[in-house]
């Protein structure tokens, strides 16, 4: 930027040597001078400004992978909890199915101590049962923040492709 700048005003000065001559009058000049001195104003203003809107593009094109990467990382323990979350359903049936036929058992049992056996299998299976609809439950819960927050990763990101597709709005009417 500031070669560019040196270089307009090298050939503004170049520019005005040829222009004036020796010993010209400063009253013939002095429209081509302000003219010059104007250009290289308005020249100066644009490359700031362009200056600028990279920078801010950089900085949006910067912010819109570090948004992706946590939208992707969201999206992705999601489904980590999700395979978790079937696995536990899965595995939460078969212990429905293996009390129901316990309980089964220990209706049809008539001896004292297989009973006592049974009651000791049954409550076991009611006690792990408990835990699996806990953890199934937290596992459900835990899957929703994650989806939720990948949802709003997701906005984010939108608004910041809004920004870029906007700072791009700004760079095409600025080169018209």
């Amino acid at each position: 930027m500031l070669k560019m700048l040196a270089a307009v005003v090298l050939v503004t000065v170049l520019g005005l040597m040829c222009v004036l001559p020796a010993g010209g009058t400063p009253q013939q000049s002095d429209g081509t001078l302000q003219a010059l001195l104007t250009e290289v104003r308005l020249l100066r203003l644009a490359i700031e400004r362009q200056g600028a809107m990279a920078a801010r593009g950089q900085l949006l094109v910067s912010r819109l992978g570090q948004c992706n990467q946590r939208a992707a990382r969201a999206r992705s323990e999601a489904e980590r909890v999700e395979a978790t979350l079937a696995r536990h359903t899965q595995e939460l049936a078969e212990t429905r199915m293996i009390l129901q036929d316990n309980q089964r058992q220990l209706e049809a049992e008539s001896e004292a101590a297989s009973r006592a056996d049974r009651e000791r299998d049954v409550h076991r299976l009611h006690q792990r049962l408990s835990q699996q609809v806990n953890a199934e439950a937290d596992l459900r819960v835990r899957r929703s923040r994650l989806v939720e927050q990948a949802d709003a990763e997701a906005g984010a990101c939108q608004g910041i492709e809004s920004d870029l597709e906007q700072l791009l709005r700004e760079l095409e009417t600025a080169q018209r």
